[in-house]
């Protein structure tokens, strides 16, 4: 099973959180590196400004992917299993 990768390193240019909060050039900013292809689309230049907020978003994605997850689905929604793990990986991450 492979692994995504979290890091946390000084950012390089302004930008803004997906939460709202501004990050300055210098301040932490956390980024996934995914394992999967499906996982990329998901955190594709996605930059947040602490674990806590990373978190958040896996549990909002894991909530969203849960009520697509249907069999009637399955044809509209393709790796959606794999997405989810992807997501529930990277969450599970957060919390070491």
């Amino acid at each position: 099973m492979s692994v995504s990768l979290i890091v946390q390193s000084p950012g390089t240019a302004p930008g803004t959180c997906r939460c709202g909060a501004r990050m300055l050039p210098g301040a932490t900013e956390v980024r996934v590196v995914p394992d999967s292809p499906a996982s990329e689309l998901l955190f594709q230049n996605q930059v947040f400004c602490s674990l806590r907020c990373l978190r958040a978003f896996c549990l909002e994605s894991i909530e969203t992917l849960d009520a697509l997850d249907t069999p009637s689905s399955a044809d509209v929604v393709t790796d959606l299993h794999e997405l989810y793990r992807g997501v529930a990986q990277a969450f599970a991450e957060t919390l070491d």
